[in-house]
């Protein structure tokens, strides 16, 4: 199954020259490479708790431990795809903004795999967090990777009190140069890669830094207040034409308890929140935990 596949990074000074190669205001100029390591979200958590400037990024060409939304696992053989995490402070105010981070985190991932492949196919986002091929099999998409967002607010120090400390970690997988028989039997869609697609391998070190970049704008973006709208709308132009008059399957938790309910509409937008607004039975309805099974 395994096949040669080079190193993201071979030494310090491979990692120092992409640094520099970077064209970012802060994302990527500081650079932790790991062989392989337990969960670059993990390391960045530690590493955010412990003062790690916004822009440092957790890098591994192998993961024991990823993971995914609703406490799923992320597989990928080792050196085949794209596994990293973005610190990211502070956090947006009001904290409810926070749910744009990870579509901006979704937009730069898409944005970046269109221009490696100088846009010979169209991937786009899955609300809230998935980079997918739209495709005419059911559920009505392929997925290409995901994003994994944690947010930490805590005391900022002892010596300032009631001060508070904010940051996110933006936990990236992509795959990139997998083949069929290395992906994983995924029940509710099926996985794909960039080298299926694009019929041949991608050189993944252009691709991260194309995306750092494009996630670097996107957050700039949103947090300059005169430019704020134009990521925001590039996010929900990318979703509208991807659910263009298409119905959305969806569950999402039942209020008070447990359980989920299952719902079904038509897209029509997100809020200022981030939040997924469907038209059901005639009403518009916001959601900030669901998830879509199916587009029909």
């Amino acid at each position: 199954m395994a096949e040669h596949c080079p190193a993201l990074f071979s030494s310090l000074d491979d990692v120092a020259l992409f640094q520099r190669s970077v064209k970012t205001r802060a994302l990527g100029k500081r650079v932790h490479f790991f062989e392989r390591a337990a969960s670059t979200n993990d390391l960045a958590l530690e590493a955010g708790r412990n003062g790690a400037p916004h822009g440092s990024v957790f890098i591994a060409d192998a993961q024991d431990s990823g993971r995914g939304r609703r406490g799923r696992s992320w597989e990928c053989p080792p050196g085949m795809g794209l596994l990293c995490s973005v610190l990211v402070r502070p956090l947006p105010a009001p904290p409810q903004l926070a749910g744009w981070i990870p579509l901006l985190a979704g937009l730069a991932c898409a944005q970046a795999c269109s221009e490696i492949s100088r846009r010979c196919f169209d991937v786009t986002l899955k609300w809230p967090n998935d980079i997918v091929l739209p495709c005419d099999e059911s559920p009505g998409w392929k997925k290409l990777g995901g994003i994994l967002c944690e947010s930490v607010l805590s005391a900022q120090s002892a010596d300032a009190i009631g001060a508070q400390d904010s940051f996110a970690v933006i936990g990236i997988g992509l795959n990139v140069n997998q083949l069929p028989k290395m992906l994983p039997e995924m029940t509710k869609a099926p996985a794909t890669s960039l080298r299926m697609i694009a019929k041949k391998p991608l050189d993944r070190r252009k691709l991260l830094k194309l995306m750092l970049e494009c996630l670097d704008d996107n957050i700039e973006s949103f947090r300059d207040k005169s430019s704020n709208s134009q990521a925001l709308l590039a996010v929900r132009d990318r979703m509208s034409n991807f659910f263009y008059k298409r119905r959305l399957l969806l569950s999402a938790p039942a209020a008070g308890n447990q359980d989920t309910r299952e719902h079904a509409g038509y897209f029509e937008g997100l809020d200022e929140f981030g939040r997924l607004l469907i038209r059901e039975n005639g009403e518009v309805r916001a959601f900030a935990d669901a998830e879509i099974s199916a587009l029909k």
